[in-house]
């Protein structure tokens, strides 16, 4: 998967997370920001996720790895404080509905993507014929 692909799969999990349950935006301290798409902060936890996928695509074949990476990646939104700019107190509790609906987000952007693919796929055969 090249980056910008990459990039856009993370995008897409994040935007459908905050779509379904806008109340999750504070987990990333943008419960009060009409323009959360173009946020900065929403581009570093973009940024951070597609950095975790990465080295879990890199290291499929050492399941121990991947465990470790998405554990590193779960456990920043437990401890990191809230970004610079936004109160000094650290984040708040991560319900576990963030997560359940993180997995359906995972999952919606993987099957659009897949979508997108043998779309393509099937344009270039078209197109060969």
């Amino acid at each position: 998967m090249d980056r910008a692909t990459e990039i856009e799969y993370c995008r897409n999990v994040f935007e459908t997370l905050f779509k379904r349950e806008p109340k999750f935006l504070r987990v990333i301290d943008l419960q009060d920001c009409e323009e959360w798409k173009i946020h900065t902060n929403l581009r570093i936890h973009i940024r951070q996720f597609c950095d975790m996928l990465s080295d879990v695509i890199k290291h499929l074949n050492d399941p121990q790895l991947c465990l470790n990476s998405i554990r590193e990646f779960g456990s920043s939104y437990a401890s990191e404080p809230s970004p610079e700019g936004c109160s000094s107190s650290p984040r708040p509790h991560v319900p576990s509905a963030f997560w359940e609906t993180f997995i359906f987000a995972l999952n919606n952007a993987a099957k659009d993507m897949q979508v997108e693919t043998s779309s393509r796929s099937s344009e270039v055969s078209n197109f060969k014929v």
